[in-house]
């Protein structure tokens, strides 16, 4: 039986990050998420078999990463060949970040076994900014980016650079008292979409590395001392280009929306052990980081709270309710139930485009003593920050 792996402590991160900025030496952090793990295994898999995609006992692993490279984290194009193309670039690019953010997957261990790693593993929730209450600058390392230039590196990096500034953030992050951090400056590079269906990306460019290298070569005419990046499977390779020039790297996925105020409704405290934790709705809603905080479950609690405001009585204002769906018709359905039970005079859809095969929601229907849904549908997808900046705007 394997030794588990031995995780570094959130202060040898930050004790890192600090030594990087002072010294002006390269840094580059990352996390291995599922979909990274995926394209790690599937690496070994073509190591150990020439042809993993008829090979009975890797065939699973092949067909998870391709679903992935399509749906998940934009690999382009998904045939046999360049998948290990791209999965042996990705290994060579993530065994030398100098920090990665683990889950504790049974996959770790084997990972760490297989494959050189030069990385510290850390607990992913140490690569991501202090959300406790109190709000501890020591624990945080966005004050370290005091004074420092700023590039976001993401599809959406130009409205995040919008609203990077001390109003945005610290209204965003008023229930813990977070600080803005006062960068001296905050540049965008927004990059394309690789997902499966994103045909403009593809007549631009023959596949993912083609890519890479043209991100490679604008992010080199930028002046910057840390890059704060949302780029899917080449999030670790231009962290680790950005290393190499020198300058930190951190690759923090959706993370990066609420670390820059982009955030959605309201918030909740759950605890996690001596902690209280500061849980967004909209990180609940877009990225995915807080699977313990259900939807609908924030809705319930919501939508409660507000009618009990009413007083029970029919003839109170209610407000108007902005109700944003995509890809989930059974925790649409879900959530749809609870908002029946409040009956906004005012109920606005807001629904993306499908990236890849339409689902319809059938049973979300009129309310009685409720104005028709207002409907905004786009016919092609334009991603969940766009979409929401139209919804705002609408």
């Amino acid at each position: 039986m394997s030794a588990p792996i031995k995780l570094a402590k959130k202060s040898d991160l930050l004790d890192a990050i600090s030594a990087a900025l002072s010294q002006n030496q390269g840094f580059a952090m990352g996390k291995l998420g599922f979909s990274e793990q995926l394209t790690l295994l599937f690496y070994l898999a073509c190591q150990a078999s020439p042809n993993p995609s008829q090979d009975t006992s890797l065939r699973p692993i092949y067909l998870a990463f391709k679903y992935h490279a399509e749906r998940q984290t934009g690999i382009f194009p998904t045939d046999i060949i360049f998948l290990a193309n791209y999965a042996s670039f990705y290994a060579n690019m993530a065994i030398q970040a100098d920090f990665l953010g683990l889950f504790g997957s049974l996959n770790e261990e084997k990972l760490a076994r297989q494959l050189v790693f030069k990385s510290q593993f850390v607990n992913f929730t140490d690569t991501e900014p202090d959300r406790s209450l109190p709000y501890d600058d020591a624990q945080c390392y966005l004050p370290l980016f005091h004074n420092k230039k700023i590039l976001i590196i993401a599809p959406f990096a130009s409205f995040a650079q919008k609203r990077a500034n001390q109003n945005d953030f610290e209204a965003t992050w008023q229930k813990i008292s977070a600080h803005w951090f006062n960068p001296s400056s905050v540049q965008s590079l927004d990059i394309p979409y690789g997902f499966l269906g994103q045909t403009e990306t593809f007549n631009r460019f023959e596949n993912s590395i083609f890519l890479y290298e043209h991100l490679c070569q604008q992010i080199n005419a930028l002046e910057f001392d840390v890059a704060l990046i949302a780029a899917g499977s080449l999030a670790i390779p231009l962290a680790m280009h950005i290393k190499n020039k020198n300058k930190v790297a951190l690759s923090l996925g959706g993370i990066c929306k609420p670390c820059l105020a982009y955030s959605g409704l309201g918030g909740n405290e759950t605890k996690t052990g001596a902690k209280t934790i500061l849980t967004k709705v909209g990180c609940a809603c877009q990225t995915g980081l807080f699977p313990v905080m259900p939807m609908f479950w924030l809705i319930k609690k919501h939508i409660g709270s507000a009618m009990k405001t009413t007083n029970q009585t029919l003839n109170s204002a209610k407000k108007p309710i902005a109700f944003f769906v995509y890809n989930r018709p059974e925790l649409t359905l879900k959530t749809f139930s609870i908002i029946k039970q409040y009956r906004p005079e005012v109920l606005f859809i807001i629904a993306d485009g499908a990236k890849y095969e339409p689902t319809s929601v059938e049973g979300i229907e009129n309310l009685e003593g409720t104005s028709p849904p207002k409907n905004l549908n786009d016919i092609e997808n334009i991603h969940s920050v766009r979409e929401i900046c139209n919804a705002v705007d609408w």
